[in-house]
C-alpha cells in the first residue's frame, strides 16, 4: 500500500523537527548535569596586616603537548600524601592517562586527579561514571567526587599571628568551577567499596569538561576489588578530642541538628574510630554530673557502634570545686598561686566515687579520666594529689604527659595510661604491660600547618609508625575544632583545625584526615596478614607461605625508621605506600588459599618478628668525620680559636673558656631559676630560656652554602639519676633582616658526662623552613639555649662546647638514596633522588653521576648519566621491565677525569602489580 504524498511531507517535517531537537539535545547534553551547580565556598578576606608566607615552587614550567594545548590543561597525578598547591607545577613523569587503584569490600579508597590549566577554564566540571565488571557495579552513590580547596590559614603553627599560607585544606562538594590560568585543581574521589561486591576489575571513566571544549575529555578508571575483607587489630584504638555539638553547631537546630550529629558520628566511624571521642563531666550543685545531652550523645554513639573506654575530661569538675572550696582560680596549665587543703582532695574523691557508682549502674563502658590537662612541672604537687584523689575513687586515669619527662614517674602510682604527643618510649617498654601508652599526634592534626607533616607524616603515624611503636591508642587534638561562630573562619584568635560542618549538617572533610585513614588502612592490611598467618599455624601445606609471610613482615619492620614524631623526613618515597600495601595484599590472597586451622586471635606484632632490631640507622657522625679526615670539608670555626665572640644573654648563665685536650673549649653554666627572669625576656618569663650567642658580621658567611652546623657537647650537672635521663637543649638561627627564624629544640637523652656530637643538617633545615632559602644567606646570629621549664628549680647545668663548626663539603657526598624499596610492575618511571652534600661544588668541579639498574641475572636494564644540580634527581624509564625479582640500583660518582669518586648500591624488589600488562592495555588516549 502506498503512502499518500501529503503524509510523506508531514512525516518528513516531523522527522526534521525531531532531528533538530535531537541535535540540539546532543549539543546541549555536554553541559547538562544531574545535580544542582555547586561552586567553591566564598572565603573570608585575610585580616589587615597579615603577611603571606607563600609556597615556593621550584619545579620548571612544564612543556605541553599539542593535545594538552588544545584542551588548555595538563593532567597529572601524585600520591595522595603529597600536597598539590595552587602554584604547583607538575613533573613530566606525573602525567597520567589512566586512574587505577585497588581495595577490599568496605574500604574507603581515594583516587585523585589534578588539572594544571594554562588558560582560563570556564565552568570546569569533573564527573565519574559508575564502575562495571560485567553485570556487577560500583554505583555512583559509592563514588564521592570532591575538589581540594585552598584556604588562607595562619602559618606555620596554629598559634601563628600575622603570617599565613594558602594551603590545600578541605574537600568540598564542587560540581562546577571557574579556574584561572596556572591554578592547579585537584579532584579527590573517595571510592567506598560495597560490602557485597564481587572481586575483579571494575572499569569506568572520569569526564572532564569546560566551555572551551567541543566534547569532554575521558580518562579511563580501572579498580581491582580484592576477595577478602580487612581485619582490625583489637588492641589498637582510634579516637580524637572532640568538642560538644552544642558548642560547635552554630545555627543548627531541630532535625537539622540531629542530622548533623548523625553525620559527624558516622564520619568518625568511617575514619576508623572505635573508642568514643572525648567527653566531659562537670561540677554542679555539689556533685559530678554528665548532663542529659552528653548522656543522649553517648547512648547514640554506643548504638551506632562506638566502644569504650570513654576518654573523659574532668577539668570542669576540678576548676569550679577549687574555686568554691579554696577561692583559687584556675591558671594556665594549673600554675596555682597556692595549694589547696586536704579537704579539697577528699571531697574530690567522694564526688568522683559517687559519679562512678552512678555510671556503673547504667552498665556503660568503662572510662578513663584526665582530671587536669597538661599540668606544668611547677604544679607537680597539685597534679599528683589530684590524680591520687581520682585513683582513690576507683577510676582509671590517663595523663597528658610524657612518662619520660623529668619527675613524671612521681605520678606513676596513680596512672593507667600515659598520653604523650610523641611515641617517646621504645617498643619493648610500650608493650611491657606496666602502663598503657597513648599518643596525641597533634603535629599531624592541626598544630603544625606544614602539609607534608600533616599528610605524609600523618599516614605514617596512623599506620606503620603506630604498629612499630607498641602504643595502643591514638587520640589527636582535634577532630573538628572551631573558635568562632563561623566554621570557616580560620583567623579568629588561633587557627581552627580538622573537619568542618556546613549549613546543611554535612561534613566537609579535611584533606589530612583522609591521609590518616590511609594510615589506618595500612595498619589493617598488616594485621589482616598477621591474622591470616595465625589462623593457619599448624597447617603443613602452608608452612612455606607462612615463612614467606613472616619474612615479609620482618622486612617491613626493619624498613621502618622509628621516630618519636613523624614529620616530613625519615619516611619512604610516597609511591612506596601503595606498592607495599599491594605486596601485603598479595600475600594475604595466597594464604587465603590454605584452610584455616584455628581461631586464635593474632597479637599486634607476631612473636616471629624480631622486634629488637632498631630499624634504619643513618650515622652522620661517621660520614662527617671520614670526610674531614680526608681534607674534603671546608670549616668555618665559630669558636674563632678562643670563643671570644660568644656572650651570654641572661644573668642566669655565664661563659668560661677552658682547655680540653690542649684546645680551647667553652663552658656555659646555668643555675636554673624559676622565680626570677634572667632579664632577656623583659620580666615576662621567670621560667625562661638562658642562652649564649655568636653574632655574625654583615655578609661574613653565606649560610646557605654550608652543609652542617656541628659541635661536640659534654653535659655535667647536679641532677639525680632520674632527672638526668633527659637533657633538653635548643639552637636558634636568626637572619640578618630579622624576617626569618628557626628554633630547633631536642632531647639529647641520658648524656651526663658523655662527649657527644650534635649535628644540624643545614640543607634539611632550609628545606623544612617556612621561607625561601635565599632569606637565610646573611645570618645574624646562632644561639644555644637551655630551656628552664624541663629542669628543677635550682639545678646547676654545665654545658661544654668544642669544635663549633659550620661545615661545607668540597666534593659530593651521598648520605641517602631515596628510591622505593618496593615497586609494582608494569610501571613506566622510577624516580631516584640523591640526598647528600657538596652537590653545588660538584657541578662546578665537573663531577657527574652514573645511575645503573641491574636485573637479578646481572644484566644491565638501564643506564643514565647526569650532573648533580642542587637536588639530584634521576628518572629511569622502567616500562620494559616484565619480570619480578630483586634488582640492584648502582650509583657511581665520577670525578672530572672520569675516575670513580664514590659507589653506592641499593636493592629494589619488583613485584607483579595489581593490574597486569594485559589489563592495562586497553587505555584511552584521553579523549
Amino acid at each position: 500500500m502506498k503512502t499518500p504524498v501529503k503524509y510523506l511531507h508531514f512525516s518528513l517535517i516531523v522527522a526534521l523537527v525531531l532531528l533538530s531537537t535531537l541535535s540540539a539535545g546532543l549539543v546541549s547534553c555536554k553541559k547538562q548535569t544531574k545535580t544542582k551547580d555547586l561552586r567553591p565556598r566564598v572565603q573570608l578576606p585575610v585580616p589587615e596586616g597579615w603577611e603571606e608566607i607563600p609556597f615556593v615552587e621550584r619545579a620548571p614550567e612544564p612543556v605541553l603537548t599539542e593535545k594538552e594545548k588544545e584542551r588548555s590543561f595538563l593532567l597529572f597525578q601524585r600520591p595522595v600524601v603529597e600536597p598539590v598547591y595552587k602554584n604547583t607545577r607538575p613533573k613530566s613523569y606525573e602525567r597520567c592517562a589512566l586512574i587505577k587503584g585497588f581495595g577490599t569490600p568496605g574500604e574507603f579508597e581515594p583516587l585523585t586527579l589534578s588539572i594544571y590549566p594554562v588558560d582560563s577554564l570556564k565552568n570546569l566540571r569533573v564527573d565519574i561514571s559508575e564502575l562495571k565488571k560485567g553485570r556487577n557495579k560500583i554505583k555512583e552513590s559509592d563514588l564521592d567526587v570532591r575538589l581540594v580547596t585552598y584556604w588562607n590559614i595562619p602559618y606555620p603553627y596554629w598559634i601563628s599571628k600575622g603570617t599565613y599560607r594558602n594551603v590545600p585544606e578541605l574537600l568540598e562538594k564542587v560540581t562546577v568551577n571557574d579556574v584561572p590560568p596556572f591554578e592547579c585543581q585537584r579532584y579527590w574521589i573517595t571510592l567506598h567499596v560495597p560490602d557485597r561486591v564481587k572481586a575483579g576489575i571494575y572499569e569506568g571513566v572520569i569526564s572532564i569538561d569546560h566551555d572551551g571544549l567541543t566534547r569532554p575529555v575521558k580518562i579511563p578508571v580501572k579498580f581491582r576489588v580484592l576477595g577478602f575483607r580487612l581485619k582490625k587489630d583489637p588492641n589498637k584504638h582510634f579516637t580524637a578530642y572532640f568538642s560538644s555539638p552544642d558548642r560547635e553547631y552554630k545555627g543548627l537546630t531541630g532535625a537539622l541538628y540531629e542530622r548533623a550529629v548523625d553525620n559527624e558520628l558516622q564520619a568518625m566511624l568511617d575514619h576508623g574510630f572505635d573508642m568514643t571521642p572525648t567527653m566531659s563531666i562537670f561540677y554542679r550543685d555539689g556533685k559530678v554530673t554528665f548532663g542529659e545531652k552528653n548522656e543522649a550523645l553517648l547512648k547514640k554513639m554506643l548504638k551506632m557502634g562506638f566502644k569504650g573506654p570513654v576518654p573523659m575530661d574532668a577539668e570542669g569538675v576540678v576548676a569550679p570545686l577549687l574555686e568554691e572550696m579554696e577561692g583559687i582560680s584556675r591558671q594556665p596549665h594549673w600554675r596555682l598561686k597556692k595549694l589547696p587543703s586536704e579537704a579539697f582532695y577528699e571531697k574530690l574523691t567522694r564526688i568522683l566515687k559517687a559519679f562512678k557508682a552512678e555510671w556503673d549502674a547504667k552498665d556503660w563502658p568503662d572510662f578513663y579520666l584526665n582530671p587536669v590537662d597538661e599540668v606544668d612541672p611547677t604544679a607537680k604537687t597539685f597534679g599528683i594529689n589530684v590524680y591520687k584523689a581520682t585513683k582513690a575513687a576507683g577510676i582509671k586515669t590517663y595523663i597528658t604527659k610524657s612518662s619520660t619527662s623529668p619527675g613524671a614517674m612521681d605520678y606513676g602510682p596513680y596512672i593507667n595510661a600515659w598520653c604523650s604527643q610523641p611515641y617517646d618510649v621504645p617498643y619493648q617498654q610500650a608493650v611491657s604491660g606496666k602502663f598503657e601508652y597513648w599518643s596525641y599526634p597533634n603535629h599531624n592534626a592541626g598544630e603544625r600547618k606544614n602539609r607534608l607533616i600533616m599528610m605524609k607524616g600523618g599516614r605514617m603515624t596512623y599506620g606503620y609508625g603506630f604498629w612499630r611503636s607498641g602504643y595502643t591508642v591514638l587520640i589527636p587534638w582535634h577532630w573538628r575544632w572551631v573558635i568562632s561562630d563561623n566554621q570557616f573562619n580560620y583567623f579568629d584568635r588561633v587557627a581552627p583545625c580538622g573537619m568542618r560542618m556546613d549549613e546543611n549538617g554535612e561534613i566537609v572533610p579535611a584533606i589530612y584526615w583522609e591521609c590518616f585513614r590511609e594510615g589506618y588502612d595500612d595498619l589493617r592490611y598488616l594485621y589482616t596478614l598477621e591474622q591470616a598467618i595465625t589462623a593457619r599455624k599448624g597447617s603443613a601445606q602452608c608452612n612455606d607461605l607462612i615463612r614467606e609471610s613472616e619474612e615479609l613482615l620482618q622486612q617491613i619492620w626493619d624498613h621502618i625508621q622509628p621516630q618519636k614524631l613523624y614529620l616530613k623526613t625519615g619516611m619512604w618515597p610516597s609511591g612506596e605506600f601503595a606498592a607495599l600495601r599491594w605486596k601485603i595484599a598479595t600475600q594475604i590472597t595466597k594464604l587465603m588459599q590454605c584452610p584455616a586451622e584455628n581461631k586464635a586471635v593474632a597479637p599486634s606484632v607476631l612473636d616471629a618478628i624480631d622486634t629488637g632490631k632498631k630499624g634504619i640507622n643513618k650515622n652522620k657522625t661517621e660520614l662527617i668525620n671520614r670526610e674531614i679526615a680526608k681534607g674534603r670539608v671546608k670549616i668555618f670555626d665559630l669558636g674563632m680559636k678562643d670563643f671570644s665572640r660568644w656572650h651570654s644573654l641572661t644573668k642566669e648563665g655565664s661563659i668560661r673558656i677552658i682547655k680540653k685536650d690542649g684546645k680551647p673549649a667553652m663552658r656555659f653554666t646555668v643555675r636554673v631559676d624559676h622565680k626570677k627572669d634572667g632579664e632577656y625576656e623583659d620580666g615576662k618569663y621567670p621560667v625562661g630560656w638562658p642562652r649564649i650567642e655568636f653574632e655574625f658580621h654583615p655578609g661574613e658567611v653565606d649560610f646557605t652554602s654550608y652543609d652542617y652546623l656541628r659541635f661536640y657537647l659534654t653535659v655535667r650537672s647536679d641532677r639525680d639519676e632520674i632527672e638526668d635521663s633527659h637533657t633538653q637543649f635548643g639552637i636558634n638561627f636568626q637572619s640578618r633582616n630579622e624576617k626569618v627564624r628557626e628554633d630547633r629544640y631536642m632531647d639529647l637523652g641520658d648524656v651526663e658526662g658523655q662527649r657527644i656530637p650534635v649535628e644540624i643538617s643545614i640543607p634539611e633545615m632550609l628545606a623544612s623552613s617556612f621561607y625561601d632559602p635565599a632569606e637565610w644567606k646573611d645570618l645574624q646570629y646562632i644561639s644555644f639555649v637551655l630551656p628552664e621549664k624541663p629542669y628543677r628549680d635550682g639545678t646547676v647545668m654545665n654545658l661544654t662546647f668544642e669544635q663549633v663548626y659550620l661545615l661545607k663539603f668540597k666534593v659530593p657526598v651521598i648520605s641517602e638514596i631515596e628510591v622505593p624499596a618496593y615497586v609494582n610492575i608494569p610501571s613506566k618511571w622510577l624516580r631516584i633522588k640523591l640526598d647528600g652534600y657538596g652537590f653545588r661544588e660538584a657541578d662546578q668541579n665537573g663531577f657527574t653521576t652514573r645511575v645503573k639498574l641491574v636485573d637479578p641475572a646481572g644484566e644491565t636494564v638501564k643506564v643514565i648519566t647526569g650532573r648533580f644540580g642542587d637536588a639530584p634527581e634521576f628518572i629511569l624509564n622502567i616500562s620494559s621491565i616484565r619480570n619480578p625479582g630483586t634488582y640492584s640500583l648502582q650509583i657511581n660518582i665520577m670525578g672530572p677525569r672520569g675516575k670513580s669518586a664514590g659507589y653506592f648500591r641499593k636493592e629494589i624488589q619488583f613485584s607483579s602489580g595489581y593490574l597486569s600488562l594485559h589489563e592495562l592495555a586497553a587505555q584511552s588516549d584521553g579523549r
